[in-house]
């Protein structure tokens, strides 16, 4: 939590130091029953009573190499939350989802209803979000609980500074074609900076299709606008971007910054043949995100546009602003700037 404190000290320079008096940290693991919180905290809690949880923790890994872990996180403590908010009675629920509880989509309209199915799901990471989000629903029909889900898209830096904090389908792919540039940069003789690279290279991925990428700041604005209104409550809200880039424009603002003849999208057979082992390399390494770079549907926000209406309506987004902010910061510090593990588990909301 100091490092959250700090973070918000760097990114917000009207953040209230008094802000931090008001917040409780307590390490627990959702993971585990009563969510690994202390017993004695457990005890305090049947004082003042809690009027919501914030649901957010998430494993977040798509490689399948710790399909264990994501299930144990995503599915199995989501039934730890709300085993806990049936303990403790407690009346509120936001659950943080994601679009990609809609599965494997790559056309038509994805509606903001729960408990539907897909026909497929990409990774496990998908599919225990899609559990989770069903148990969360069922919680709500049986009137234990009154639940709004969040389903943001790809969430990717700071709209204003580009920095972030998550490793993604979005700049990992530019990661590395960032550091193949230099290796190539560096065996030609070219200026990495404003050189400019020739050589053929093929990302696995549709250039005409869109990524839809969403800014931190504009994903915690919508959610807290939504919040804020009377009436939100019961309902799936996708947090998404309503014009998603495409992946052409977003490989034509990296090479502003990394002036490259020959790199582009395009759709790949996994098993060749390649122009050259750089591009063999790329093509296995990007196996399990080639699914999410080849299109997607359509996701409806009207629950969002209706509840905002008249309420601060939707945050402007900016891509190519956005974009820009990111490409530039990734120059400065590496398009891996930050690590991170898994998200915070629940944060706890007393009333008064």
């Amino acid at each position: 939590f100091e490092q959250i404190f700090m973070g918000l000290r760097e990114l917000l320079p009207e953040f209230d130091e008094s802000l931090a008096q008001r917040f409780l940290p307590v390490p627990g693991d959702v993971r585990e029953k009563r969510l690994g919180l202390p017993a004695t905290l457990v005890r305090d809690l049947e004082g003042p009573p809690i009027g919501e949880i914030w649901h957010l923790a998430a494993s977040l890994d798509l490689t399948e190499t710790r399909s264990q872990d994501v299930y144990n996180t995503n599915l199995l403590g989501t039934l730890n939350v709300l085993d806990f908010i049936r303990e403790q009675k407690i009346p509120r629920l936001s659950y943080f989802s994601t679009f990609g509880a809609s599965g494997d989509v790559h056309e038509g309209v994805v509606r903001e209803i729960p408990g539907i199915r897909p026909p497929a799901f990409r990774n496990t990471y998908e599919r225990t979000k899609w559990e989770a989000e069903r148990h969360v629903w069922q919680a709500q029909i049986h009137g234990e609980v009154l639940a709004t889900i969040y389903r943001p898209s790809i969430v990717v830096g700071d709209s204003r500074l580009g920095r972030y904090e998550q490793f993604n389908v979005f700049n990992h792919p530019f990661d590395v074609a960032s550091r193949v540039r230099k290796k190539l940069c560096a065996k030609q003789g070219i200026d990495p900076v404003h050189g400019v690279l020739k050589y053929d290279l093929r990302v696995p991925g549709d250039a005409n299709a869109t990524l839809n990428i969403v800014p931190l700041d504009f994903a915690i604005d919508t959610v807290m606008k939504i919040h804020a209104v009377r009436g939100s409550e019961g309902r799936v809200y996708h947090i998404v971007n309503p014009n998603p880039p495409s992946l052409k424009l977003v490989m034509e603002i990296f090479k502003r910054h990394a002036p490259w003849d020959g790199l582009r999208w395009e759709k790949l057979n996994p098993n060749g043949p390649f122009l050259n082992p750089h591009e063999k390399f790329m093509s296995r390494h990007f196996g399990f995100l080639a699914p999410y770079l080849l299109g997607e549907g359509l996701y409806d926000y009207s629950n969002v546009q209706t509840i905002l209406a008249f309420h601060g309506r939707i945050p402007p987004l900016n891509n190519e602003v956005y974009l820009e902010a990111i490409s530039r910061r990734a120059m400065d510090h590496g398009w891996q700037e930050v690590k991170t593990d898994q998200a915070i588990g629940a944060l706890l909301i007393r009333h008064g």
